[in-house]
This record gives C-alpha cells, sequence and structure tokens, in this order.
C-alpha cells in the first residue's frame, strides 16, 4: 500500500507515482528528490553509508518498516555484476536463517538494474527485504524496503 503511493527520483528514474499529493511533502537534496506522506519519519545521513532512511511506524519498541537509499562511492575498480554477486553473498552472511525468492536483472536500455528479494532474521527480527541496485558515474544507489515478515505484504500491496 505505501510503496503504490511513493514517488522517487533519482538520476531520471521514476519508481513509484503519487495518487494524491495531499498530504504529500517532498525531500529534496542534492542527490535525489523523494515525494513522502507528511507522517512519516525522514532521516538523513543516519549512518553506515545511508543517504536518508524513512520509517513508516517509528515505534521504538518495534522494528519500524522502512525505506532507505545508500549511495557507495568509489567503485570505478568494481563492475555491476561484482557487486551484485558481493551483495548476495552478504545476505547469507549477515541474516540468520536468509532466504533469496527473487533476484532479476532489468534495464530500460541506459541503466542496468538488480532487483533482489528476500527474507531472513536481524536481532531476532523476522524480516523481509526488497531492493533495487544500480551503478551510475562509478558509484552503486541500493533502494531498500525492509518490513517484518507479517507486515510486508501489506505494505507493498
Amino acid at each position: 500500500m505505501f510503496l503504490k503511493l511513493l514517488s522517487l527520483s533519482f538520476i531520471g528514474l521514476f519508481v513509484f507515482t503519487p495518487v494524491s499529493a495531499q498530504n504529500w511533502t517532498q525531500l529534496k537534496t542534492k542527490k535525489c528528490e523523494i515525494d513522502h506522506p507528511k507522517e512519516w519519519n525522514v532521516k538523513i545521513e543516519p549512518g553506515m553509508g545511508i543517504h536518508f532512511a524513512m520509517y513508516f511506524n517509528d515505534n521504538t519498541s518495534e522494528f519500524s518498516n522502512n525505506i532507505n537509499f545508500m549511495i557507495q562511492e568509489d567503485l570505478k575498480d568494481l563492475s555491476f555484476d561484482s557487486y551484485v554477486a558481493l551483495s548476495l553473498q552478504q545476505i547469507d552472511k549477515y541474516f540468520k536463517n536468509s532466504k533469496v525468492l527473487k533476484s532479476e536483472y532489468s534495464g530500460d536500455g541506459k541503466t542496468k538494474y538488480f532487483d533482489i528479494e528476500y527474507t531472513g532474521e536481524y536481532n531476532e527480527k523476522k524480516l523481509h527485504w526488497l531492493q533495487r541496485m544500480w551503478f551510475h558515474k562509478g558509484k552503486a544507489y541500493v533502494l531498500t524496503f525492509t518490513a517484518t515478515q507479517k507486515s510486508y505484504s501489506s505494505d507493498i500491496d
């Protein structure tokens, strides 16, 4: 549900289109622009290379479903396929009981993307991820949606 309404543009990439601009606001940085519901909690550069994170239900006692955008710079010596392979290896390394549900390359003729959906456990929470990654001018861009396994389907539909 949340993701169908999200409008996101990076380097001319439009992922989702908003239904109505009412109760929406826009985050504009030097690196991206994103429209999002006003009630989402936005954190700019919260750490670990993440450019921004948006939390749907920012509840400190529970996991907060979120969208985050990471930019990794200075990857000129690494091919996109090598980056994807390393990313897939890290899933098993960092997430207990992980399982890749779907992984595929796509593209629009100009940019090659890799989309991956997986589940696993992190800090004793059963989570579900959906990621899109791409390279542009020696940088890796990674857009990630993370939710609990219980709420994933309702949030993504």
